[in-house]
């Protein structure tokens, strides 16, 4: 997640109106920020500006509702991983009001310890509503055979 988002960085699929593509891409350029931020103050006047008061965060961290909450949680993200910041990976997948994005943790050498997934819904109202985090690499499936008789 870097602290800019381009609109040619959103793939719009079906029901995005192409003039809420440029919105979107500022909220998540302003909720990224967020992310990278280090003063607790600051990081809750990014988070005001671009995602509803009751914002819903949920990842296998933790979970926070309200932007207090989701304040303190990104806190607890920078103290586990010092010294790494969040680096978009994929290009942002926009559907009606829903997108998903793939990101990495990342220090300042490019070393990554950690990679992830985002599913982010938003208000009618332009903001965003919700943002559930997924680690690592979706899991395989496992197919168990065995016999039938």
């Amino acid at each position: 997640m870097t602290s800019s988002v381009a609109r040619h960085d959103i793939v719009s699929g079906i029901g995005v109106d192409p003039a809420v593509t440029d919105t979107i891409a500022s909220l998540l350029a302003q909720g990224m920020s967020a992310w990278t931020e280090p003063d607790p103050t600051r990081r809750r006047d990014l988070l005001a500006a671009c995602c509803a008061s009751d914002v819903e965060y949920a990842s296998p961290l933790g979970t926070a509702v309200g932007l207090d909450e989701y304040t303190d949680l990104i806190g607890e993200v920078h103290r586990a991983y010092p010294g790494f910041r969040p680096v978009r990976t994929s290009a942002v997948d926009l559907h009606h009001r829903y997108a998903r994005l793939e990101w990495a943790f990342q220090d300042h050498a490019g070393r990554t310890s950690l990679t992830g997934l985002d599913v982010l819904t938003f208000t009618e109202q332009s903001r965003i509503a919700s943002v559930t985090a997924f680690y690592g690499p979706t899991p395989p499936i496992r197919y168990v055979y065995g016999s039938t008789g």
